[in-house]
């Protein structure tokens, strides 16, 4: 593995977790997962928090994205040196995987809808440069972990 700074974006249900925790249990990663802690709007804040960091050669931090508010702060994540992945693929698979999530109610149904919409309304797709990587097969069934993680170095 090359590159030991990792930023996995990407739509709700694609397991950007999921990697996030296997890359920490299988290689050692340590893992910051942004969509448990709460996040400051203030970027100057944001990078104390960076600051503040153990120094970790190998770090995988996984975040949904909700808002156009935040590309400063993935911006500045990349400036860092991490690789931006973006984890993509079939929606109704990942609103499958989505709802999954502990309670299946209408404002988790919405709470999906809303930061879909979000993506798509500020297109930061086309604002980032992310290798994007579809986390689904052609049935619709999370690929293979290891697959994925190849995807994440590949062309390192």
């Amino acid at each position: 593995m090359t590159n030991d700074l990792i930023l996995i974006t990407g739509i709700p249900g694609t397991g950007k977790t999921e990697i996030g925790e296997y890359l920490k249990e299988k290689h050692g990663y340590q893992h910051i997962n942004f969509e448990v802690l709460p996040i400051s709007d203030d970027l100057e804040q944001f990078k104390i928090f960076f600051q503040a960091l153990p120094k970790s050669k190998q770090v995988v931090i996984t975040w949904g994205f909700g808002s156009s508010r935040h590309k400063n702060h993935i911006d500045y994540i990349v400036g860092l040196g991490y690789k931006h992945i973006w984890f993509d693929g079939n929606r109704v698979a990942s609103f499958r995987e989505f709802m999954k999530r502990e309670n299946n109610d209408e404002q988790k149904e919405a709470a999906y809808h809303i930061q879909l919409y979000n993506i798509f309304k500020t297109e930061i797709i086309k604002k980032i440069s992310a290798r994007i990587v579809n986390t689904f097969d052609e049935n619709g069934n999370f690929k293979d972990k290891d697959k994925i993680v190849d995807e994440i170095f590949k062309d390192n």
